[in-house]
Order: C-alpha cells, then sequence, then structure tokens
C-alpha cells in the first residue's frame, strides 16, 4: 500500500471517531418511564435519515394496489456508531407500481 493511501485511511477513521454523539448514554437511576421521556431532547432534524430500503414488494389491499418497504432509517449517532431503527412504510399505487395522483 502506498503511503498515501495509509495517511487517508488513518485520517478517515479519526475523523469518523471524532464524530459527536447526538444520543446521549442513559444513566442507571434515571431511566425513562415513558416514551416522551425517552425521546425528551432529541433534534430529529440534527443529522440526515440515511434511509434505507431494505425489501420493497407490491401486494393487494381491499382489491387495491399497495407498494410495501422494510426500511431503516438513522436517529442519531451513539458511542460513535450510527443508530438506526426499522420500519414498514406502506402506500397506495397505481397498477404500475405508480403514486396516484
Amino acid at each position: 500500500m502506498s503511503r498515501a493511501f495509509l495517511f487517508l485511511l488513518l485520517l478517515s477513521s479519526l475523523v469518523v471517531q471524532a464524530a459527536p454523539d447526538s444520543l446521549s448514554p442513559v444513566a442507571a437511576d434515571k431511566l425513562p418511564k415513558n416514551p416522551v421521556e425517552v425521546w425528551a431532547g432529541y433534534d430529529p432534524a440534527a443529522e440526515p435519515l440515511e434511509v434505507k430500503v431494505v425489501r420493497e414488494w407490491d401486494v393487494t389491499s381491499n382489491g387495491h394496489p399497495v407498494k410495501l418497504q422494510l426500511l431503516t432509517f438513522k436517529v442519531g449517532t451513539f458511542k460513535g456508531k450510527d443508530s438506526r431503527i426499522a420500519a414498514y412504510y406502506a402506500y397506495p399505487t397505481d397498477s404500475k407500481g405508480r403514486i396516484p395522483g
């Protein structure tokens, strides 16, 4: 490997490690008691969502075509790593899989 490549690899790892956490650890004596407390102080616009479609398929519901997606999205950074949530997303489509409108 060239020295320039090794330098860039080292530099990129330092940049990743230096990224500040947007999600704080929870103290054992202050565990949240409900969903409102879990998300208190969370800023959903602080970082990009970075949505990733894991799987996508078409179904019919009550005779109408529907697109289903299993996706993940980033909710923040914790201990230098992305924290992601998975979700199902469904929306009506026309017979060719496009959103009507």
